[in-house]
């Protein structure tokens, strides 16, 4: 080789270079290394950016397609793709559209209101046959005791009409006839009517009552709550009345006389007298009083006359006016709740 073969060119720096530059890269020489087929020319005037990487990437890296760098570091945010978004101005709407409104709503509501109202009505129908029911059998019963009260009742003032007119027959006399004792077991009897009012206080106490609508109804149930209240007074004051009498008719009668009679029920003699040999001689007898009773015979007599008074109230007002308001009720609850007698 020659000299100048082997002295670099001025200006040209003594640089080692890598294999893979020395591919891409003339040679000294001034021979050019033949270049990639893929490899793309150099425009003249701008600098390769291959020169500047540490590395060069090798062919089969280049072969694939590179992404696109950005044209500087700090872009300014390109405002044509970008999306603006506008507030939307609606039209005012008419009065007419929140009348609609208005009046769909109050619909909804007053519909939902008849829905319950009509519901609630339904129920209190419900309950209200339901009271009917039983009040119609309490009633039943209470008419059934009534009747009995007065048939009892007019038995026992037939006894007091007796016993009264044989006591003032021998009033001052110290014997009487075997019949005076009979009457005066059984005028001792009383009768209470045992109501059936179970139902009928419920309607009352708690306020149930209002279930029946027809007011002529509940007018006479009143009244007939207000009979039971009556008589049972007069019941009460009967039975302490009758203690008292049984006091003063223990002071007039010989024990071993009405001992025959004590075990006499008035309800079997009111079907039959019983006939019994001993009871039937001394009934036909002349039977003594206790010593010295002309005025306890007086005072018994008295005494009889307030409580057969008491006993004609029962037949003749009370217990009838009860019977009556029972009897209008049952046909009323009949009438109306379609219920079988």
């Amino acid at each position: 080789m020659s000299e100048e073969e082997e002295k670099p060119e001025e200006g040209q720096k003594d640089e080692k270079l890598s294999p893979k530059d020395e591919q891409l890269r003339p040679t000294a020489r001034g021979k050019q290394q033949p270049e990639d087929q893929n490899q793309k020319p150099v425009v003249k005037g701008s600098e390769s950016t291959d020169n500047l990487k540490p590395h060069i990437k090798s062919n089969e890296d280049a072969s694939q397609p590179q992404p696109a760098t950005p044209s500087t570091l700090n872009p300014k945010p390109s405002t044509s793709n970008m999306e603006v978004h506008h507030h939307a101005h609606s039209q005012r709407k008419k009065w007419t559209h929140y009348f609609w409104e208005f009046l769909m709503l109050f619909l909804a509501v007053f519909c939902g209101f008849l829905a319950e109202n009509q519901r609630e009505h339904y129920i209190e129908a419900l309950r209200a046959k339901e009271y009917a029911k039983s009040l119609l059998e309490d009633l039943k019963e209470d008419t059934a005791e009534i009747s009995g009260g007065i048939h009892q009742n007019a038995f026992m003032i037939s006894a007091f009409d007796s016993c009264i007119s044989t006591g003032l027959n021998h009033i001052d006399k110290q014997a009487v006839p075997g019949m005076f004792y009979y009457y005066s077991k059984l005028i001792m009897t009383t009768y209470s009517i045992d109501w059936n009012a179970s139902t009928l206080t419920q309607l009352l106490q708690s306020g149930n009552l209002r279930y029946f609508k027809n007011k002529e109804l509940v007018k006479k149930i009143n009244r007939y709550y207000a009979l039971h209240g009556l008589i049972g007074s007069n019941n009460e004051i009967d039975m302490n009345h009758r203690m008292e009498i049984m006091l003063i008719r223990n002071r007039l009668l010989l024990p071993e006389y009405y001992q025959v009679f004590a075990p006499l029920e008035i309800h079997v003699e009111m079907k039959a007298p019983v006939h019994n040999e001993t009871v039937d001689k001394l009934k036909a007898q002349e039977l003594p009083l206790k010593p010295g009773s002309n005025d306890v015979m007086a005072e018994y007599l008295n005494n009889l006359m307030d409580r057969r008074a008491r006993n004609v109230r029962y037949v003749e007002e009370l217990y009838p006016n009860a019977l009556n308001a029972a009897q209008e009720i049952i046909q009323l609850l009949i009438k109306e709740y379609h219920l079988h007698s």
